[in-house]
């Protein structure tokens, strides 16, 4: 029998802060393409808003939550403690969507329903876990789907046909002591997860032809390859699907803010249709995996069904330390607070 997955410890992934980090100059620069800035500041043509007062707390500015705890989605930047990653990007183009300019909120170590009456927010990104779609808000997406990916070299660059059952007997790379390993060990057999100190060694093992496969939190793994600064050896590294059903990622808002809600879901159905989302992802993740976590389904409002899956792996502290040191021109890779 499979093992229940306990989400809420498995989501918080500490480890993987650096691996933002390796993209933070491509999030800026996307941030600022958007028009929109962390303090609500700068100019920008907008178009004019729908949304005002008291529908959000403030005229012509949209206050969203991230977590920065959830280092894959939201982390600061060691440089400057700005706050980046994909769903400050994601809010950036909501934003602009709306009419309105950015101000990100860090709400880790937050309850997200008590954060938006605490802290005026208008919305809150990231919600996965049992215990947040279960809060006493309305929910909106899911935006993005994440999970276990399976990676590969030189098997084409098409994302999303993987068939799992294709791995049967094989051998599959992976970092020890991750949720990745687990994964690979309850589907296949404990036998077929060859396990490596760090995501960075098993995606050499890749590279080099020794193992076919690795399995990495799908997101995760697609930042190393996409950004990689070590020579672009993984650049030929694809994800191509799933191992398990993935997690979907929702937005939330005050249960009393049907108005907001229902311009949220507008907001994020049309970035999504329009191409805007598969452009933010691919910044990140390339434009394969962004095609892969990119929600096919209906991005609906309301309570969503239960996510029985968890998205979030804890892979390499150390490839992650090393790298962002090196972006940053330091041997220190520690958040700023």
């Amino acid at each position: 029998m499979r093992k229940p997955v306990n989400k809420v410890s498995l989501r918080k992934s500490s480890t993987s802060v650096a691996l933002l980090l390796l993209s933070a100059l491509l999030a800026f620069a996307l941030v600022m393409a958007a028009g929109c800035s962390q303090g609500a500041k700068g100019s920008l043509t907008l178009p004019t808003p729908d949304l005002k007062s008291p529908t959000i707390h403030q005229d012509g500015i949209l206050r969203v939550g991230v977590d920065t705890s959830n280092s894959t989605f939201a982390a600061k930047s060691d440089t400057d403690g700005q706050i980046i990653g994909i769903d400050v990007d994601v809010a950036a183009a909501l934003a602009e969507n709306l009419g309105l300019k950015l101000q990100i909120v860090d709400i880790s170590g937050q309850d997200p329903a008590q954060a938006l009456q605490d802290q005026q927010l208008d919305l809150v990104m990231g919600l996965n876990t049992d215990t947040e779609l279960k809060s006493n808000l309305i929910t909106i997406g899911p935006y993005l789907n994440n999970g276990i990916g399976v990676f590969s070299v030189g098997l084409g660059t098409q994302s999303g046909n993987f068939d799992p059952t294709s791995l049967n007997g094989l051998k599959i790379a992976a970092e020890a002591k991750t949720f990745s390993a687990w994964q690979v060990a309850d589907i296949y057999g404990q036998a077929y997860v060859q396990t490596f100190n760090t995501l960075q060694e098993a995606f050499d093992q890749v590279v080099q032809g020794s193992i076919t496969y690795a399995a990495a939190d799908a997101v995760v793994g697609s930042v190393l390859a996409q950004n990689s600064t070590f020579t672009q050896k993984y650049q030929n590294i694809v994800c191509l699907g799933f191992l398990d059903s993935p997690s979907g990622y929702y937005m939330g808002v005050s249960p009393d803010n049907a108005a907001l809600a229902d311009a949220v879901t507008k907001a994020a159905r049309s970035i999504r249709d329009s191409g805007v989302l598969n452009i933010v992802l691919s910044k990140w993740v390339g434009p394969a995996t962004a095609q892969l976590i990119i929600t096919q389904g209906a991005i609906v409002t309301g309570n969503p069904p239960g996510n029985s899956s968890s998205s979030s792996a804890t892979d390499s502290a150390d490839l992650i330390t090393d790298t962002a040191a090196a972006i940053a021109g330091s041997s220190d890779a520690t958040g700023a607070n």
